[in-house]
Protein backbone atom coordinates (compact mmCIF):
# COMPACT_ATOMS: atom_id res chain seq x y z
CA UNK A 1 0.00 0.00 0.00
CA UNK A 2 1.29 3.67 -0.78
CA UNK A 3 0.63 6.32 1.00
CA UNK A 4 1.53 8.63 -1.69
CA UNK A 5 -1.11 10.32 -4.18
CA UNK A 6 -0.82 8.63 -7.51
CA UNK A 7 -0.02 11.41 -10.22
CA UNK A 8 -0.56 14.49 -7.21
CA UNK A 9 -0.75 17.25 -10.21
CA UNK A 10 -3.39 15.32 -12.23
CA UNK A 11 -6.58 15.49 -12.40
CA UNK A 12 -6.65 16.80 -8.78
CA UNK A 13 -9.76 19.36 -8.36
CA UNK A 14 -12.10 15.93 -9.54
CA UNK A 15 -10.20 13.98 -7.62
CA UNK A 16 -10.60 16.30 -4.24
CA UNK A 17 -14.14 16.69 -5.55
CA UNK A 18 -14.95 13.37 -5.80
CA UNK A 19 -13.50 12.27 -2.45
CA UNK A 20 -14.77 14.89 -0.16
CA UNK A 21 -18.38 14.42 -1.49
CA UNK A 22 -18.04 10.89 -1.04
CA UNK A 23 -16.61 12.02 2.79
CA UNK A 24 -19.90 14.12 3.10
CA UNK A 25 -22.11 11.01 2.50
CA UNK A 26 -20.49 8.89 4.64
CA UNK A 27 -21.04 11.43 7.59
CA UNK A 28 -24.34 11.36 6.66
CA UNK A 29 -24.52 8.02 7.45
CA UNK A 30 -22.44 8.07 10.44
CA UNK A 31 -24.83 10.72 11.85
CA UNK A 32 -27.76 8.58 11.08
CA UNK A 33 -25.78 5.54 12.91
CA UNK A 34 -25.58 7.68 15.86
CA UNK A 35 -28.96 8.87 16.05
CA UNK A 36 -29.62 4.92 15.55
CA UNK A 37 -27.80 2.64 17.69
CA UNK A 38 -29.53 2.13 21.31
CA UNK A 39 -28.02 3.64 24.30
CA UNK A 40 -29.73 1.27 26.58
CA UNK A 41 -27.39 -1.75 25.50
CA UNK A 42 -25.58 -3.72 28.41
CA UNK A 43 -22.60 -3.59 26.14
CA UNK A 44 -22.46 0.21 25.56
CA UNK A 45 -23.02 0.73 29.08
CA UNK A 46 -19.91 -1.30 29.96
CA UNK A 47 -18.12 0.27 26.98
CA UNK A 48 -18.92 4.06 28.23
CA UNK A 49 -16.83 3.55 31.73
CA UNK A 50 -15.98 5.93 33.36
CA UNK A 51 -12.51 6.02 33.07
CA UNK A 52 -9.77 7.32 35.40
CA UNK A 53 -7.42 8.99 32.87
CA UNK A 54 -4.51 11.06 34.44
CA UNK A 55 -6.79 11.34 37.58
CA UNK A 56 -9.89 12.57 35.88
CA UNK A 57 -12.96 10.41 35.03
CA UNK A 58 -14.27 10.37 31.98
CA UNK A 59 -17.97 9.32 30.50
CA UNK A 60 -17.31 8.36 26.94
CA UNK A 61 -20.51 8.35 24.29
CA UNK A 62 -20.25 4.85 23.03
CA UNK A 63 -22.59 5.33 20.25
CA UNK A 64 -20.46 8.89 18.89
CA UNK A 65 -17.17 6.86 18.94
CA UNK A 66 -18.41 3.97 17.04
CA UNK A 67 -20.10 6.38 14.12
CA UNK A 68 -16.36 8.06 14.63
CA UNK A 69 -14.55 5.09 14.35
CA UNK A 70 -16.65 3.94 10.99
CA UNK A 71 -16.28 7.23 9.82
CA UNK A 72 -12.20 6.87 10.10
CA UNK A 73 -12.37 3.31 8.40
CA UNK A 74 -14.90 4.42 5.67
CA UNK A 75 -12.54 7.70 5.14
CA UNK A 76 -8.85 5.76 4.80
CA UNK A 77 -10.75 3.05 2.59
CA UNK A 78 -11.60 6.41 0.39
CA UNK A 79 -8.25 7.47 0.19
CA UNK A 80 -6.68 4.37 -1.07
CA UNK A 81 -9.50 3.53 -3.34
CA UNK A 82 -9.18 6.90 -5.16
CA UNK A 83 -5.38 7.03 -4.89
CA UNK A 84 -5.94 2.81 -6.77
CA UNK A 85 -4.23 3.82 -10.73
CA UNK A 86 -7.08 2.15 -12.22
CA UNK A 87 -9.60 4.74 -10.57
CA UNK A 88 -7.27 7.68 -10.20
CA UNK A 89 -6.62 6.89 -13.96
CA UNK A 90 -10.17 6.92 -14.51
CA UNK A 91 -10.94 10.41 -13.08
CA UNK A 92 -7.80 12.07 -14.46
CA UNK A 93 -9.47 11.22 -17.66
CA UNK A 94 -12.96 12.17 -17.20
CA UNK A 95 -11.42 15.25 -15.83
CA UNK A 96 -9.81 16.03 -19.53
CA UNK A 97 -12.70 14.89 -21.09
CA UNK A 98 -14.91 17.56 -19.05
CA UNK A 99 -12.37 20.48 -19.82
CA UNK A 100 -13.38 19.79 -23.22
CA UNK A 101 -16.83 20.52 -23.33
CA UNK A 102 -18.75 23.49 -24.67
CA UNK A 103 -21.16 24.82 -22.38
CA UNK A 104 -23.99 26.37 -24.44
CA UNK A 105 -24.35 30.50 -23.51
CA UNK A 106 -26.89 31.83 -21.24
CA UNK A 107 -29.68 32.50 -23.33
CA UNK A 108 -29.83 29.23 -24.98
CA UNK A 109 -29.48 27.16 -21.62
CA UNK A 110 -32.45 29.91 -19.98
CA UNK A 111 -34.55 29.18 -23.92
CA UNK A 112 -34.03 25.71 -23.31
CA UNK A 113 -34.81 25.29 -19.30
CA UNK A 114 -38.12 27.35 -20.14
CA UNK A 115 -39.06 25.16 -22.89
CA UNK A 116 -39.13 21.89 -20.25
CA UNK A 117 -41.18 23.84 -17.62
CA UNK A 118 -43.55 25.50 -20.03
CA UNK A 119 -44.15 21.25 -21.24
CA UNK A 120 -43.97 19.98 -17.73
CA UNK A 121 -47.11 22.49 -16.77
CA UNK A 122 -48.69 21.69 -19.58
CA UNK A 123 -48.54 17.64 -18.81
CA UNK A 124 -49.21 18.68 -15.69
CA UNK A 125 -52.41 20.53 -16.42
CA UNK A 126 -53.71 17.91 -18.89
CA UNK A 127 -53.61 15.06 -16.37
CA UNK A 128 -55.38 16.90 -13.78
CA UNK A 129 -57.48 17.57 -16.27
CA UNK A 130 -57.87 13.99 -17.36
CA UNK A 131 -58.23 13.17 -13.48
CA UNK A 132 -60.99 15.29 -12.57
CA UNK A 133 -62.97 14.32 -15.78
CA UNK A 134 -62.77 10.58 -15.00
CA UNK A 135 -63.44 10.86 -11.89
CA UNK A 136 -66.52 13.21 -12.65
CA UNK A 137 -67.30 9.87 -15.21
CA UNK A 138 -66.96 7.48 -12.49
CA UNK A 139 -68.96 9.21 -9.92
CA UNK A 140 -72.02 9.97 -12.72
CA UNK A 141 -71.40 6.50 -13.20
CA UNK A 142 -70.85 4.97 -9.96
CA UNK A 143 -68.59 2.78 -10.33
CA UNK A 144 -66.01 2.58 -7.92
CA UNK A 145 -66.68 5.01 -5.45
Amino acid sequence: MRLAIYKPDQGRALRLATYFGSLVMILWMCFNLYQALPSDSVVYEALAGPYDVFGVMIQIDTMLLISAGVLLVFGVALYFFFNWPKMAEFLIETEGELKKVSFPERKEYVGASLAVVVLIIFIVVYLYLVDVGLTFMMTRLKIGF
